[in-house]
């Protein structure tokens, strides 16, 4: 079967304490990473940003750390891109989303807004409701549909007052 070899290799390497690139060689990456991301000379490491976009991962129950969890971290500390705009409003200004699905296009004349599918499902529960109501009111006749009808307009005059 083909990965077993690696997948056994993840495991071991999983649940031995020992680090798998040697200490010295690490630091040297994570020098030359920080020399090329420093400005005017000075290292910068946010950890705070960092800190806090990690607690939104965890927050969010997952285990990848993914852009937008820095973007929100940087937008809460109030840090500003190379543009001046905050994270979010970048992606306003495009019209795009993370998923780069585009939120604020212009519609055709008719033409119906993307929806979440939770609400087309609320929307579509409400409308059957809205309907058996109606096929109640319709079965019942029309004597008790009079008496609901003087209830609500003395229920309406009440609020009214």
């Amino acid at each position: 079967m083909p990965g077993t070899l690696a997948l056994r290799e993840i495991r071991k390497y999983q649940k031995s304490t020992e680090p798998v690139v040697l200490r010295l060689s690490f630091g040297r990456l994570v020098a030359l990473v920080r020399s090329r991301r420093t400005f005017g000379g000075e290292p910068r490491l946010h950890r705070g940003p960092l800190r806090k976009a990690i607690f939104r991962v965890a927050h969010g129950k997952r285990k990848t750390l993914q852009v937008k969890d820095l973007d929100l971290a940087r937008r809460i500390r109030g840090i500003r891109d190379d543009n001046n705009k905050l994270p979010l409003q970048r992606e306003v200004q495009h019209g795009h989303s993370y998923d780069k699905r585009e939120y604020y296009s212009q519609l055709r004349a008719g033409a119906e807004r993307w929806k979440p599918p939770k609400q087309i499902e609320r929307e579509e529960r409400e409308a059957r409701e809205r309907e058996r109501a109606a096929a109640q009111e319709a079965a019942q006749g029309g004597a008790e549909t009079f008496k609901a009808g003087e209830e609500r307009g003395k229920q309406a005059g009440k609020q009214g007052k």
